[in-house]
């Protein structure tokens, strides 16, 4: 298979996203900009640029219309997909992390992260009501295994979900791979790696001939 490159960040990518309909693919680096891409042929469409540190998660609703950024500026934002204006920021004590919307797209969640001076926290927010619930927090940290350098370490690697047995690998990124994303109808994926690459794979013919399928 010949990937297309999206080429857009100067960062190492953190998270990436197609949206429901599969036309749309969202990703997120270490820098401040989110992207969004047309996934048939990797045209930017636009950026939403109004975090002021790294932007760690991300997530897009059913409709495509709304998308909620998690970052390192200690702010979840909501945006207007469409127009790419910021339309809520949500501010916390804590740089956060991840972020979700439910399936009617009347709730999102958060996380933050840990900084020593207050614990993490995992915050259900109602769009509807500008008050907020506390889940739950104080998690415990732990440490982060890091892929060495070598061969082979960089692959994506398909691995059956019951034998637990490696079926299937692709190179291509020369740094760690931060995020895998499958397009929603299972013809293909996305990964972005450390290098700040974003590489959109579609599956072969052969695959679709396959008897156990990824999904």
């Amino acid at each position: 298979m010949r990937p297309i490159i999206l080429n857009g960040h100067e960062r190492p990518i953190t998270r990436i996203t197609y949206n429901c309909d599969g036309d749309l693919i969202f990703t997120a680096a270490k820098n401040q900009s989110v992207c969004v891409w047309y996934s048939v042929n990797g045209e930017r469409l636009g950026t939403y640029d109004q975090h002021d540190g790294a932007v760690w998660w991300l997530d897009v609703d059913w409709t495509t219309t709304m998308l909620l950024t998690a970052s390192a500026d200690w702010s979840c934002k909501i945006w207007d997909v469409e127009t790419g204006k910021c339309t809520d920021t949500y501010t916390t004590v804590n740089p956060v992390r991840t972020c979700g919307i439910s399936y009617c797209g009347n709730l999102i969640f958060l996380t933050t992260d840990d900084t020593g001076k207050k614990s993490c926290e995992i915050i259900a927010l109602d769009k509807r009501d500008s008050s907020h619930v506390l889940l739950g927090g104080g998690q415990e940290a732990h440490e982060v295994t890091t892929t060495a350098v070598g061969q082979g370490k960089f692959d994506v690697r398909f691995y059956h979900l019951i034998y637990e047995e490696e079926f299937g690998r692709v190179k291509g990124h020369f740094g760690p791979v931060n995020s895998v994303a499958f397009t929603p109808d299972g013809s293909g994926f996305a990964t972005g790696g450390e290098e700040g690459y974003v590489r959109l794979h579609t599956f072969d013919s052969e695959y679709s001939d396959l008897d156990q399928r990824v999904f």
